[in-house]
């Protein structure tokens, strides 16, 4: 497992019932393990993507025609999570919670975020808007997160790879 340093990032994941469309309001509207469930999962990279939804022809008078939208979604690789340690010292994060992951994202409505934990923080490139003005201004932003990808490594531990697709397009 790797050790804590101030080269882990993480991000927090918000499950919540609240409708809500800022995330903010979100937030101030809601009540922790009521309407509102969170976790701060360390990963080893959180890439941003862009997919296009859509399709194109050509028309009868021979014109091509695009309809075409563009939506964010992220690439997220965790950290292993210890199959039989607790999370504590060198242990990151461990099965219990993956399963939390699990439940919040079945949630109605799923954030990515900043983590509010002091000590934790997300990549650079997402809260330093000096040297990275475009992806800056992509978190917080509400998902719809595929099912976790599972993998075993050589030490037992399990590896989780996921995609959290923006929303709204």
């Amino acid at each position: 497992m790797p050790l804590l340093s101030e080269e882990v990032f993480y991000v927090k994941f918000v499950g919540t019932t609240s409708n809500e469309a800022v995330y903010a309001t979100m937030v101030a509207g809601t009540t922790i393990n009521v309407s509102r469930w969170e976790i701060e999962l360390a990963c080893l990279w959180i890439k941003p993507e862009r997919t296009v939804d859509g399709e194109s022809g050509i028309a009868w008078s021979g014109a091509m025609w695009k309809s075409r939208r563009k939506r964010r979604q992220f690439e997220i690789e965790f950290y292993p999570f210890s199959n039989t340690e607790a999370s504590s010292g060198d242990i990151l994060q461990n099965t219990d919670d993956l399963l939390t992951l699990e439940e919040i994202i079945d949630k109605p409505y799923v954030w990515l975020a900043e983590p509010t934990t002091s000590g934790l923080a997300l990549p650079p490139r997402y809260t330093d808007a000096t040297n990275f003005p475009k992806t800056n201004v992509l978190l917080p932003l509400r998902v719809e997160c595929d099912e976790p990808s599972y993998s075993k490594t050589d030490e037992g531990n399990t590896e989780a790879t996921m995609l959290a697709e923006a929303r709204e397009l």
